[in-house]
């Protein structure tokens, strides 16, 4: 069977599991979790973190094991508190250089922004960017809902239209453009 074979048919299995879950009536848990990561149209965020987890876990010598493992850290009664999970420097640490990044990328747009032939309407568009992402980076050691907040108010406007177009390098403002991409997914 070829990679793309057995990608279908993981996900057949994932969506006939996913499938009986909906089925049981007294299944809050399982609705609440679909809840936190998929939106109304579909259940493909869940299907993918799914495949992520099969796909992570064939890469450890003990698959089932290693999954086990991963189950117990969400097994804690005396958990209160996000920070007090064993995992949480490793989200910390990769929410701070995901945020760090995006600055560095909306930045580098901001830069081409000032080059001759760039397209300087947009300079206004990257510099509320950058303050939308330094809001989050301020929040960094705030407790996990307060920074599960900022993300969700975070927004990025339009970008403005462009003043003399002819004059923009179309080579600069795809440049530019790309650097604004990843930062508003970050």
């Amino acid at each position: 069977m070829d990679t793309i074979e057995s990608t279908i048919l993981r996900d057949e299995v994932i969506e006939t599991l996913l499938e009986g879950e909906y089925a049981k009536s007294e299944n809050a848990p399982f609705f609440h979790l679909i809840e936190s990561i998929t939106d109304d149209r579909s259940d493909q965020n869940v299907i993918d973190i799914i495949s992520r987890l099969y796909d992570f876990s064939k890469a450890n010598p003990s698959p089932e094991k290693w999954l086990e493992q991963v189950t117990l850290f969400y097994k804690n009664d005396k958990l209160e508190r996000i920070k007090d999970l064993p995992f949480y420097d490793l989200i910390h640490k990769d929410i701070r250089l995901s945020i760090e990044r995006a600055i560095e990328l909306l930045q580098q747009g901001l830069d081409l922004t000032a080059i001759s032939g760039g397209p300087e309407s947009y300079r206004e568009n990257f510099l509320e960017d950058i303050t939308e992402i330094d809001k989050l980076k301020s929040k960094l050691n705030s407790d996990w809902s307060e920074l599960q907040t900022a993300f969700q108010q975070v927004s990025f406007g339009r970008l403005k239209p462009l003043k003399n177009k002819e004059e923009v390098d179309e080579r600069l403002l795809k440049q530019t453009k790309k650097k604004r991409e990843p930062g508003e997914k970050k």
